[in-house]
């Protein structure tokens, strides 16, 4: 017999964050708006703003550059992965579904 063990992940979530996502439940959920896609900025451009930014800083070894670079990829392997199945609110999905056929 096979047993499946869940395992808790707790993350601490800022108030300013926390406020928008607030919001964006509202937007979505009570008032039916879904942004258009694709969308202007995208999380790779993001991530890729923010690698920027942190691989500028003077005195930055070449490990922690590689280190930033691999962990900025898996966090963006997981958004994309997660995406469409979890992280979309059900209103979301079938635009999701579309841009990505």
């Amino acid at each position: 017999d096979e047993v499946e063990i869940e395992k808790e992940i707790k993350i601490t979530i800022p108030p300013a964050l926390q406020n928008w996502l607030i919001d964006d439940w509202d937007l979505v959920t009570r008032q039916k708006k879904i942004l258009q896609l694709p969308a202007r900025v995208t999380v790779d451009h993001i991530i890729a703003s923010y690698v920027k930014e942190k691989v500028s800083v003077k005195g930055l070894s070449q490990s922690m550059e590689i280190a930033i670079v691999q962990i900025t990829n898996r966090i963006r392997d997981c958004f994309n992965g997660l995406l469409g199945n979890m992280l979309l609110y059900k209103f979301e999905r079938p635009q999701y579904a579309e841009v990505n056929v």
